[in-house]
């Protein structure tokens, strides 16, 4: 069940950041006023189930967020960009993008990146740091590892930050 509701939290989140993301880009290039959040239904749609489409398709959250790492970093760069991608392929079509601001797509692109891998680092950090102070604590154990592999490598970091 605790799984469930981080499962969960976790689209929760990213679906916030896709709603919160559109309208700050918005906001940003054309000003805020109560225009922007009534002019662009049907853009927001469109953009929000590309977002969920790619979202899904990418696997995003097949992820642990205490295990984020550059590869799923990457991962998000590249779900982000198909849903952007996306999203402008079909407003060109059934809109031409006639009134909605072309430089919005970049400002939202950087956003939603920026906003969602801040916040898988941030649980990174609480995870290492945080938590990881709670385990190291706890009673150790000595032994010497032989080796100089990559494997070895990142079998220290890991003892290291308490996943081992």
């Amino acid at each position: 069940m605790r799984n469930n509701i981080k499962f969960y939290f976790t689209i929760f989140h990213d679906l916030t950041a896709v709603i919160s993301c559109f309208y700050l880009a918005l906001a940003y290039r054309l000003g805020v006023n109560s225009e922007i959040f009534t002019s662009f239904n049907i853009e927001f749609i469109i953009y929000f189930i590309c977002n969920l489409i790619s979202f899904a398709y990418f696997g995003l959250y097949k992820a642990i967020w205490k295990y984020t790492s550059l590869d799923e970093l990457i991962s998000i760069i590249k779900t982000i960009s198909v849903a952007i991608i996306s999203f402008t392929v079909i407003l060109f079509v059934i809109t031409r993008m006639g009134n909605y601001p072309r430089s919005s797509l970049l400002v939202n692109w950087f956003l939603l990146i920026s906003y969602i891998c801040f916040s898988r680092l941030v649980s990174r950090i609480y995870h290492e740091k945080i938590l990881g102070r709670k385990h190291r604590a706890q009673e150790t154990i000595h032994a010497i590892i032989v080796g100089n592999s990559k494997y070895v490598k990142n079998y220290l970091r890991n003892i290291k930050i308490g996943r081992a």
